[in-house]
């Protein structure tokens, strides 16, 4: 620090004192002045370390008014509790009554009384700082002490906990072996049975090699062992095909789970023990009794032989004449008429193209291109429910086992088929036609821009540009869709996994009405000639399932229920369901 005075005669001198008054440091000869003028004698001097202990609190106290700055603070109002220069008194504090000047106050008080009062606070002060601190030193050191101990009684309990766990999963795993073993024991003396059987058969027909080894003649004895071995042959046979009927798959339907509540600190355990029996369907090996031909759309459409005509009466007075006729067509394809559904609540009267679709086992859903309505029938208990849409329906897809995808007139409307209401509806600027759901995406054939593949929210992932038209799609498998033009003699198949498409031709024929999937393959209807063909993708072949004989109606509807394993066909214009077992 040097000297403010000799600074300002371009001197360079060292302070050693400060002035409390002037606010200026000194060097030892201006101090020595300072000490002796008599307008300065009166002056405090501090020792610079002394001026550098208070710097701080001088440096945070300003002495000028801070609305004026060139003014000194000469003034205080105890009305407002500020100090004021001569200034803000005149413009700020004219009518304030207790306005005095600092000179004043400081006359009449011992700043250092007043300091040494300051100091016996601040001790005060300190001191209870001090408790407080010592206090707060306590309760940490007490804090640390339950952390410590909360933190061992975790490792006690932590250990316990997993001792339960280990209790409990060992109960589990009890339970569920037992369960197992139970349905095990069940199988293994189903399986004891069958190669009790076996065992009985094999004995059987080493006896039977043995007699026809023998050069033996025909004598009662033998005429009778014969018979006898006849039949244990028939009682095995129907215990075989009592089995093969009632045969089930058993499936484990065995759930664990957690419910974990990190908030609460709990873990509860979850399960499921329960098993299924699924009935499987068994293709038993027969004897052949004569060589089967199958027919073929390329070859003639009369069938190899033919079944006694089921006959569909219309409701009304004219109960003689059958309504409609169908056919065997083919010796292998055996499709019996089992029953029809007639819908009231549709005009029978209407020419209208029905369709239908198969949405649960027990429900499908029938609509034309006509009216804007969906008839949804429960084919258990036959009750019928309608939903109206704003356009007329087009082609439906189904998307889960509450959900289907109808499109209408540039659009796609969501419904769901336990509300029967509209879920979303999802906009395309052309024209819809049929549609298909693979693999979590929507196929829907637009009439101008082209079969597009999209997700349930309509976003576009591909786009298949030469398909257009107004096309009907049939879902074959998970990466085949049949594609038809109706009236036109050829189906396309496209592979969505490569784009590639191959055509299928039929002579003399125009397809479809309708169809649809079939194990793989597909069932379709044809317009010219009012027959149900199966079409063998694989080996290309068209082969005849049902022959229909009216000349006054003609199918058009038609569905394969995989649940039930039953065949839907639906005529044009009486709105009857009718229902095959295959």
């Amino acid at each position: 620090m040097e000297c403010e005075p000799c600074n300002r005669l371009d001197k360079k001198n060292s302070a050693v004192q400060w002035c409390v008054s002037c606010h200026e440091l000194l060097c030892l000869e201006c101090s020595s002045y300072h000490s002796v003028l008599s307008a300065t004698k009166h002056h405090n001097l501090l020792s610079t370390k002394q001026y550098e202990a208070i710097l701080p609190i001088l440096k945070s106290v300003g002495i000028k008014c801070s609305h004026h700055l060139e003014r000194d603070l000469e003034y205080v109002c105890k009305e407002h509790e500020c100090f004021c220069c001569s200034i803000c008194k005149c413009e700020k504090h004219s009518d304030c009554r207790r306005v005095q000047k600092i000179e004043d106050i400081i006359s009449e008080t011992d700043l250092k009384s007043e300091f040494e009062n300051l100091t016996s606070r601040y001790e005060h002060v300190a001191a209870n700082l001090s408790k407080l601190t010592y206090s707060t030193d306590e309760n940490m050191v007490q804090l640390d002490k339950a952390s410590d101990e909360i933190f061992h009684q975790m490792q006690i309990h932590r250990v316990k906990i997993n001792n339960a766990l280990d209790s409990i999963e060992n109960d589990i795993k009890q339970e569920i072996n037992k369960s197992f073993m139970v349905e095990k024991s069940q199988l293994q003396k189903q399986k004891n049975e069958y190669r009790k059987k076996t065992a009985e058969i094999e004995q059987e027909q080493e006896m039977i090699h043995t007699i026809l080894e023998t050069d033996m003649k025909s004598n009662k004895h033998m005429f009778l062992v014969q018979r006898n071995i006849q039949d244990k042959l028939n009682s095995n046979e129907l215990f075989v095909a009592n089995s093969a009927a009632s045969f089930n798959i058993v499936a484990s339907n065995c759930r664990i789970g957690t419910d974990i509540d990190k908030e609460l600190g709990s873990v509860k355990f979850t399960k499921t023990i329960e098993f299924s029996r699924n009935h499987c369907k068994f293709d038993l090996h027969s004897l052949p009794i004569e060589d089967e031909h199958e027919e073929t759309a390329s070859s003639t459409v009369e069938a190899d032989e033919m079944a006694p005509q089921d006959k569909f009466q219309k409701r009304g007075n004219d109960t003689k004449r059958p309504d409609f006729e169908i056919s065997q067509g083919s010796t292998r394809y055996t499709i019996k008429y089992k029953r029809s559904i007639f819908l009231e609540s549709t005009n029978t009267n209407s020419p209208k193209m029905h369709f239908i679709k198969t949405i649960s086992n027990k429900s499908v859903v029938v609509w034309t291109l006509q009216e804007k309505v969906l008839l949804f029938y429960n084919t258990n208990n036959n009750t019928e429910r309608k939903m109206y849409l704003q356009y007329p329906p087009r082609s439906i897809a189904k998307i889960d086992d509450n959900t289907i995808a109808v499109t209408t007139c540039k659009g796609i409307v969501f419904v769901n088929t336990q509300t029967f209401t509209c879920m979303q509806t999802v906009n395309i600027d052309d024209n819809c036609f049929g549609i298909a759901f693979m693999s979590d995406h929507l196929f829907v054939n637009c009439e101008s821009k082209g079969l597009k593949v999209m997700d349930v929210k309509g976003n576009v992932s591909k786009t298949f540009e030469k398909i257009t038209g107004k096309l009907q799609l049939c879902l074959l498998n998970i990466r085949a869709i049949a594609i038809a033009k109706q009236g036109c003699c050829s189906i396309d198949f496209l592979n969505t996994s490569t784009s590639s498409m191959i055509t299928m031709y039929v002579p003399g024929l125009k397809v479809p009405n309708c169809m649809t999937s079939f194990g793989g393959n597909m069932l379709l209807i044809t317009n010219t000639k009012n027959q149900v063909y199966k079409v063998n993708i694989d080996h290309k072949k068209w082969i005849l399932v049902l022959n229909g004989l009216c000349e006054n109606d003609h199918l058009y509807g038609i569905e394969f229920n995989k649940f039930s394993n039953e065949l839907y066909l639906m005529n044009k214009s009486v709105c009857y369901i009718y229902i095959f077992d295959r």
